[in-house]
């Protein structure tokens, strides 16, 4: 195969979609029996090399040095190309392209997440997991670990000063203090949130960067009242099992990961949490 000594290089860099990446000062020269592509590279990044003669793709293996998964940003840069080793080349024009694209490599979040509500306060925990590059995708659960006793023998109704009891036999107004069960005046609550969506990176500055993430799922919430019948009442105002909303943001700090945000049921339930995990 031959290599011209005064081969025309064009240059151009194309930046994959949505990439936060910039790829500048390309140039190419020939080196010995290699063509070397020298380059500054704003971030870590997964680097191609493509090569055009006279507008048709030549097919390229034979490359080495800054490119593949995972190229470290910096200065001065190069990717080395074997090019008399490639086989099936027809390297022999005047006229070539070589385009670098720079995309952001794509990591994985993993994150401990713990929330906070109101009425009444009620604690909860869980995990957020997810894969984040200049646009990513979570999936998130949270609960308070207090789960559901047996089948509740009814559920409670405010009705002015008297309370509505719905049983399976039926639905009765009655005095409180004429309630048909010895209620022990222990509460608990139980709650649990299931949501995923899509992380979108809007800022970056070196080792530093900022996400917005959004979506939905599906969450249920409500407090019980015990009796002295190893039975359970559900407190009906405060339940509430509906389509949830999620919104919060994303910080990292070279391998950290630190999160906050809020999340609705049915907008009628808002709890608050934050979050501290790992990139992997």
């Amino acid at each position: 195969m031959k290599i011209y000594k005064n081969i025309v290089i064009l240059l151009l860099y194309a930046a994959a979609p949505l990439s936060a990446q910039t790829v500048t000062n390309i140039r190419a020269q020939q080196e010995g029996r290699d063509i070397v592509v020298y380059y500054n590279l704003s971030d870590k990044a997964d680097v191609s090399l493509s090569v055009r003669f006279n507008g048709k793709r030549q097919k390229v293996s034979m490359l080495f040095g800054d490119v593949g998964k995972g190229v470290e940003w910096g200065n001065r840069k190069k990717i080395i190309w074997h090019v008399l080793d490639e086989k099936g080349s027809t390297f022999s024009q005047n006229n070539v392209v070589f385009t670098v694209r720079a995309n952001a490599p794509y990591k994985t979040i993993l994150l401990a997440e713990g929330g906070v509500s109101a009425m009444p306060s009620t604690p909860s925990g869980g995990l957020m997991v997810g894969g984040v590059g200049r646009i990513g995708w979570y999936v998130k659960g949270r609960t308070n670990f207090i789960f559901d006793k047996p089948k509740p023998i009814g559920r409670i109704y405010e009705n002015g000063g008297d309370v509505a009891l719905r049983t399976n036999t039926g639905e009765q107004i009655i005095p409180k203090e004429a309630m048909p069960f010895n209620v022990t005046g222990k509460q608990y609550t139980t709650h649990w949130v299931a949501d995923a969506g899509m992380i979108v990176r809007c800022r970056h500055q070196n080792p530093m960067d900022l996400y917005v993430y959004f979506g939905a799922g599906y969450g249920a919430r409500k407090q019980v009242i015990e009796t002295l019948h190893d039975g359970h009442l559900i407190y009906q105002p405060s339940f509430h099992a509906n389509v949830s909303g999620d919104l919060g943001i994303l910080f990292s700090y070279k391998k950290f990961m630190f999160s906050a945000g809020v999340t609705s049921i049915g907008y009628k339930y808002i709890d608050m949490q934050i979050g501290v995990g790992v990139i992997l």
